[in-house]
């Protein structure tokens, strides 16, 4: 089973990036991850079935060795046998073949049964998220939305981390004892000719890390890692207070907090018993997550959300996400099926969808995690302008963002760095602040890398006309 499970988990991931392998070209690396796990799961097919044909073959055979051992003991004991004798110890033997034959089958699926119910067992008794400390106070915070004291958060108890560490360690200690003996058996030479393509692999790897999107920065925030990827990033005292209608953003490097507070606010993070935050939400909340849920239904049943229908907040939630064009190149329309986790769709797409949905909610409080990092710029700023300071402008708004042109329109900035408020005030205090002006220069130092690739791109779009 356990074979099983990990050929699974490397199915599953291969499937759902399997785009991104066909534009690598790393097909052949991942044929042989793949091929390694199977051949470890088709030997232990092989050694089951050798057991199961001797445990079969012992029972076919058994009965009649018994048969004969109890007749010819009975003989040599100087007993004589007479029909009554042997009928009734045949009728016996009978009997008790079928319940023999039938006992390593059940140890089998009793087995099976066992680790069934060890995984369900370990799913319905596992740790509850408790957001006992989120509360509702209108009459002594009228002005309020959202109030956060004493923020303390963080995502993996201690003995998950220790959990996982040993868990890690044991898979390390696997992976060089398979390395030793491949070293064993296919000798220096293999090794050293693939050596090169081990090392140009890692630089592909090391470059795409440098060139990964904010999309991607936010979800390993919100899995809790660091740099390492092996700590839990944990907010610490967090002290803030928004006001109703208010526009709010939230300033902050790789790996600060920002994706994580917004978690925090919606219930999803864990935090100190002895050391207990406290948070007043004022009003009905919704959020739009940069990884956009896509259910596998149509268009229109991902934004209604099992809501009932409503034709004018259902028109205004398409129209101001920016997603009637969209629906116009779609062959049904909003009634077009969309497929496993919004796979016919882009990543724009995915996040107005997701942006629609919490529309149409019509909520007072939106948890906005930089839904304008995955659209065009045009689509981003029509957004903003339209949406955010247009159709929202009565609403509280959280949002959390990279892009420093869109700062201009919030009411109030918070600046976070390592799981932190460092820095809070309106854009024209926080000009000077050094923080400001650090990530600022971060985010200028990332636009210039890409412009010479936006360049090529439009001259060869270019080319591609003169040519025609």
């Amino acid at each position: 089973m356990a074979k099983k499970d990990e050929r699974m988990a490397v199915s599953t991931e291969i499937l759902n990036g399997i785009k991104y392998i066909k534009m690598s070209g790393w097909e052949n690396a991942f044929l042989q991850k793949i091929s390694k796990v199977r051949d470890g799961e088709l030997a232990l097919f092989k050694k089951k079935a050798i057991l199961d044909a001797i445990i079969t073959l012992l029972l076919e055979l058994t009965p009649n060795l018994i048969t004969i051992a109890i007749f010819g003991t009975f003989i040599y004991t100087g007993h004589n046998i007479n029909a009554k004798s042997a009928f009734t110890l045949v009728s016996t033997l009978m009997v008790l073949q079928n319940p023999i034959k039938g006992l390593p089958g059940a140890v089998s699926s009793l087995l099976d049964l066992k680790v069934c119910v060890d995984r369900i067992s370990k799913f319905l008794l596992a740790e509850d998220i408790k957001a006992d400390y989120i509360n509702s106070n209108e009459v002594e915070y009228p002005d309020v939305a959202v109030k956060m004291k004493n923020g303390n958060f963080y995502w993996l108890t201690e003995e998950e981390k220790k959990l996982k560490k040993k868990k890690e360690d044991e898979e390390n200690e696997k992976q060089k004892k398979e390395e030793e003996e491949k070293k064993k058996k296919d000798g220096i030479e293999e090794k050293k000719e693939k050596v090169p393509e081990l090392e140009e692999k890692k630089e592909i790897e090391s470059e795409e890390k440098k060139e990964d999107s904010p999309l991607k920065e936010s979800v390993s925030e919100a899995a809790g890692e660091n740099e390492n990827g092996a700590e839990k990033m944990i907010l610490k005292d967090i002290n803030l207070d928004i006001k109703k209608g208010s526009f709010v953003a939230i300033l902050g490097d790789v790996g600060s907090g920002k994706s994580s507070f917004l978690f925090s606010l919606a219930g999803e993070m864990k935090y100190q018993v002895e050391n207990q935050p406290e948070i007043i939400i004022n009003g009905e909340m919704s959020q739009v997550p940069q990884q956009s849920w896509i259910l596998n239904t149509t268009v229109k049943n991902n934004i209604l959300f099992g809501h009932e229908f409503d034709q004018k907040r259902y028109d205004d939630a398409v129209k101001y996400s920016s997603l009637k064009s969209d629906l116009d190149i779609l062959i049904n329309k909003d009634e077009t099926e969309i497929g496993e986790k919004g796979v016919n769709l882009s990543g724009g797409q995915k996040a107005r969808v997701s942006l629609a949905r919490a529309l149409y909610k019509n909520s007072d409080i939106y948890l906005l995690d930089d839904p304008l990092s995955a659209v065009d710029a045009h689509v981003g700023s029509y957004i903003l302008k339209e949406c955010f300071m247009g159709f929202l402008k009565n609403k509280t708004r959280i949002l959390v963002t990279h892009k420093f042109e869109s700062l201009k329109y919030v009411d109030y900035i918070y600046i976070f760095n390592k799981g932190k408020i460092v820095e809070e005030g309106t854009l024209e205090t926080l000009q000077e602040s050094a923080t400001f002006q650090e990530i600022k220069e971060k985010y200028n130092m990332i636009n210039k890398k890409k412009k010479p690739v936006m360049k090529k791109k439009l001259l060869l779009k270019l080319k591609s006309k003169v040519k025609i």
